[in-house]
C-alpha cells in the first residue's frame, strides 16, 4: 500500500505523517518530544515494532493557536481500496497539549482526520484509550473493558511502600531477607536475561508462538526509546531470577513485559521487582506508575497488580467507530461466511471489534486461532499484541 510519505488537507496546520518516511518520522519524534506526555507508545519507532508488513505506521498532528494533537495509529490494508485503522499497541488516543478550549481543539481536528479516513477508505477504528485525561474526546463509542492500576508516586519512600496492599509488603519483606539483590539497567545490560526469563514464562504459560519476541525486538526497542527503556532485576547468587520491562514517558512509567524463575518464586522476587520500580520511579520525579490489568477482569493477574495500587483502579476503555458502515457489513458477512466454509466457529465475544476480525476456532480444535491482536483484550497483559514478522509488539488492549 503505498502513497505520498505526507498528505496535507486543505488545513496547512494538518497534516498526516508516516514513520516510514525519514522527513515525516523526523517531524514525528520532534513533536513527540514536544508533548508533554511523552507516551512511549505514540513514538514512531514503538509503533512500528508491531505492526504487519502490509500496514503503515501514521500519524494525524494538528497545530495552531489553539493547541496541538498528535494521533498516533496503523493503518491496515482490507481490501483494494478499503482499510482500517487502530491505535498501536499500548495506550493511545488523540495526545493534545497547549489548549484552553479542548472541545474546541476537537471540533477541528476530528473534521478533518475524517476528510483523510473517507479519502482512504477506511471501514472502521480502533482505539486503546488512555487512562489520563490527556487526549482528545473521540466521536466514536467508548466501551469500557476492565480495571487497570495506576499507582500515583509520593515523594517519600515511606509513603510508597505503606502504599501497597500488606500482603505485598509482607512478601517484599520475605524476598529482602532471602537475600536477593536487585539491579536497574537503562543501558540495555540486562537485554538477553530479560529475554530468557520473559520467554521462558511464555513457555511455562504455553502461550502461542507469537509471544515468544525474538531478542532483536528489544534490541530495536532501546534503540528507539534508550535510556526511556526501563529493566528491574531482581538476582538470586548472582542469578537474574525475576525481571520487569517498564516504559518511561516524561512523568508516568508503563509496566510492558516482565517474568519470573518459578524455581526461585517461594521467596517472592517479582514483588521485590515492582517495590524497586516504584522506589526508582519516585525518586527519579515519575508521578505515575500503570500497571496495567489482568488478561481477563478478576483474574489472578488483575488482583496482583491491584497489591500494588490498591486505590488506584481505573476503568479502561477502548473506542471503537464504524466510518462505512455498508463496507463494515458486507466484510462481516464474509467472515462469517469464511468461518462456515473453513468448518470455524467464531468467537462468542459479542464485545469483540471490529466483529469482520473476529477470531475463528477450529472445530477440532480448542484454541482461537488469531490473525491479529483482539479488539477487546485487556490493557496490561502479555498476551494482546499484534505483530509482523518478523518484528513483534508489546503492551495494551485489543485490537483486531
Amino acid at each position: 500500500m503505498s502513497e505520498p510519505a505526507t498528505t496535507i488537507l486543505n488545513e496547512p496546520t494538518f497534516c498526516i505523517l508516516n514513520a516510514g518516511d525519514p522527513h515525516d518520522r523526523a517531524t514525528w519524534i520532534e513533536r513527540w518530544e514536544q508533548s508533554p506526555m511523552q507516551l512511549p507508545y505514540a513514538h514512531p519507532d514503538v509503533a512500528a515494532l508491531m505492526v504487519g508488513s502490509e500496514e503503515q505506521v501514521l500519524c494525524a498532528t494538528l497545530s495552531d493557536e489553539g493547541g496541538t494533537v498528535l494521533y498516533a495509529f496503523i493503518h491496515r490494508p482490507l481490501y483494494e481500496g478499503a482499510s482500517d485503522i487502530a491505535s498501536p499497541y499500548g495506550y493511545g488516543g488523540a495526545l493534545f497539549w497547549d489548549a484552553e478550549d479542548p472541545e474546541g481543539l476537537a471540533a477541528r481536528f476530528w473534521p478533518l482526520f475524517d476528510v483523510w479516513a473517507r479519502s482512504h477508505g477506511v471501514v472502521s477504528e480502533f482505539v486503546r484509550s488512555s487512562l489520563f485525561p490527556d487526549v482528545l474526546d473521540h466521536p466514536g463509542k467508548q466501551r469500557a473493558r476492565n480495571e487497570n492500576f495506576v499507582r500515583e508516586l509520593e515523594t517519600e519512600l515511606d509513603a510508597v511502600w505503606s502504599g501497597s496492599a500488606s500482603k505485598v509488603r509482607q512478601n517484599v519483606r520475605k524476598a529482602m531477607k532471602s537475600g536477593l539483590s536487585v539491579q536497574v539497567d537503562r543501558q540495555g545490560s540486562l537485554i538477553e536475561d530479560f529475554h530468557r526469563i520473559y520467554t521462558n514464562t511464555m513457555i511455562r504459560h504455553n502461550s502461542s508462538q507469537w509471544y515468544r519476541f525474538p531478542l532483536a525486538l528489544f534490541a530495536e526497542l532501546q534503540a528507539a526509546l534508550g535510556d526511556r527503556v526501563l529493566y528491574v532485576a531482581v538476582l538470586e547468587a548472582g542469578e537474574v531470577v525475576s525481571v520487569d520491562l517498564t516504559l518511561l514517558g516524561r512523568d508516568t512509567a508503563y509496566y510492558f513485559l516482565g517474568g519470573t524463575n518459578l524455581d526461585h518464586g517461594a521467596s517472592r522476587p517479582n514483588d521485590l521487582v515492582k517495590a524497586t520500580v516504584m522506589d526508582w520511579l519516585a525518586l527519579n520525579g515519575y508521578r505515575s506508575y500503570v500497571l496495567g490489568g489482568g488478561v481477563s477482569p478478576g483474574d489472578g493477574l488483575e488482583r496482583y497488580k491491584r497489591g500494588f495500587a490498591p486505590q488506584g483502579a481505573r476503568t479502561y476503555c477502548t473506542t471503537e467507530r464504524i466510518h462505512d458502515p455498508h463496507a463494515y457489513d458486507a466484510l462481516v458477512a464474509g467472515h462469517r461466511y469464511d468461518a462456515e466454509v473453513r468448518g470455524a466457529q467464531l468467537s462468542q465475544d459479542s464485545d469483540f471489534f471490529p466483529h469482520y476480525r473476529m477470531p475463528l476456532t477450529p472445530a477440532s480444535e480448542g484454541n482461537a486461532v488469531h490473525t491479529s491482536v483482539p479488539d477487546n483484550a485487556a490493557s496490561g497483559s502479555a498476551a494482546h499484541v499484534e505483530r509482523r514478522r518478523p518484528r513483534p509488539g508489546s503492551v495494551g488492549a485489543g485490537a483486531g
